[in-house]
Formats: structure tokens, C-alpha cells, sequence
């Protein structure tokens, strides 16, 4: 933050740096108010990991639509959908809101982009999910299934990520799996996991991760939004 305020010098109205809440909207002190993670967040992928882009920005709805490109609300808040993004943006910042289909609206976008973008957008989604940052504001125990979606990837990268993202994951530092290991192992475990997964897991429900009235995992959104998957490889 003292880097970029040497050149962003403005304050707010009680003195405070511009880094502060009355710009970020989030406490001054967290993960939010730290300029780096608006402006220049993990969106670059390469040797089975992300990194920051250095290409600095503002998070824009619009510009990820458009570019298929995560932003920084969506990869902190990962349970959250681009549409509330784009709300949030418009009555903070007055960033129009732009036209999100039905899919977007209804799902986060974490998730949107795990199960249809391609294989640089997969990998950097289930790499956020072992953010610690992401972790505390999303919460944890609606990842399991995705991640384990992530295993069963065709793109060796997606799955060793996926499987380091699980490591982190309460109840699942123990789960055993070579992600590059044969086919039909991964398969089996992957299957096995899934369906414990469907019978036991219960939790509040939230239709953006796919978690139903029941609080049950709906598997059928995700096989319908697999359909439209882009298989293009990075």
C-alpha cells in the first residue's frame, strides 16, 4: 500500500490514506483494503501456480464477461456470483451493470469458471480456493466437490492443483490420491469421494456453489454447465 500511495496520495475526509474504507468499502486493515489485491490480483497461471498480474487495473464485471478473465471481487469472494460483483461495482464505483445471462446471475463465478472455462481459467480458480484470504471470506466446506471435479480434470495442471487446494481443506488433508496416477484409479477414488460427498455433506443452502434447498450438492447443474465447457488447452 505505501508504494502505491506515494503517487495515489488523496485522503478521505477523517485524514485516513485512500486505501481506506470510505474508497475500498472494506475495513481498513483487511484483506480488501490492501491495493494489490484490487488492482492487481492472481490472474496470471504458469508452472502449476498463479501469480499477480502486473498489469494494473480496476475489478470490472464488464471487462470479465467480455475477456472471460477472473477479477478480484470473484477471486476473493468465491462463492459469490459476477452479478453480485456488478452490483456491488455499480453502487460503489457507479460501473454500469452489464448483461449477465441467466447461468451467471445464478452461480458463482468461481464456480461458472471451473466447470466451462478453459483449461487457464480452471486452474486458476482451484488455485484460489486454497487462498487463505479467499478461505476465511467464502468459507471452505462447499470446495470439496469442486475440487474434486479439479481431479477429474483432462489437464494434468488443473488436477495437481486441485489436489494441493483439497490439502488445505478441513476433513481432507488425509485424502489420498496420485492426480496424475492411472485413469481409472482417479476415477474410482474421485467417484467414491463424490458419492460419500452426496450422501452425508449437509449444509445451509446456497445455489451459487450448487448447494440446494435440502442443502444438499446438486449434481445436475454441473453436468448440464460441463456441456459448454471450452477444452481448449493453455
Amino acid at each position: 500500500n505505501q508504494a502505491c500511495v506515494q503517487c495515489h496520495d488523496t485522503t478521505e475526509p477523517d485524514g485516513t490514506a485512500t486505501y481506506g474504507p470510505v474508497h475500498t468499502h472494506h475495513a481498513l486493515g483487511s484483506t480488501g483494503s490492501d491495493c494489490m489485491n484490487c488492482h492487481m490480483p492472481h490472474t496470471v497461471y504458469g508452472l502449476l501456480k498463479t501469480i499477480r498480474s502486473h498489469r494494473i487495473s480496476n475489478p470490472s464485471a464488464t471487462v470479465s464477461l467480455e475477456t472471460g478473465r477472473a477479477n478480484a471481487c470473484n477471486l476473493c469472494h468465491l462463492d459469490q456470483s459476477i452479478e453480485w460483483t456488478a452490483r456491488h461495482l455499480n453502487e460503489w464505483y457507479g460501473q454500469p451493470i452489464p448483461e449477465i445471462d441467466a447461468d451467471q446471475r445464478e452461480t458463482a463465478a468461481s464456480v461458472y469458471h471451473l466447470l466451462t472455462g478453459d483449461a487457464g481459467q480452471r486452474a486458476i480458480q482451484v488455485s484460489a480456493m486454497s487462498w487463505p484470504p479467499a478461505q476465511a471470506v467464502s468459507g471452505t466446506d462447499w470446495m470439496p466437490p469442486f475440487l474434486l471435479q479439479g481431479l477429474d480434470d483432462p489437464y494434468d495442471a488443473v488436477r495437481i492443483i486441485s489436489h494441493r487446494s483439497l490439502m488445505t481443506i478441513p476433513g481432507w488433508t488425509d485424502f489420498i490420491i496420485d492426480p496424475l496416477g492411472p485413469i481409472g484409479d482417479r476415477d474410482q477414488q474421485v467417484g467414491m469421494a463424490m458419492g460419500e460427498i452426496e450422501k452425508t455433506l449437509q449444509r445451509s443452502p446456497q445455489p451459487s456453489v450448487l448447494f440446494n434447498e435440502a442443502g444438499h450438492f446438486d449434481t445436475t447443474r454441473p453436468d448440464r454447465l460441463l456441456q459448454a465447457r471450452n477444452h481448449l488447452n493453455v
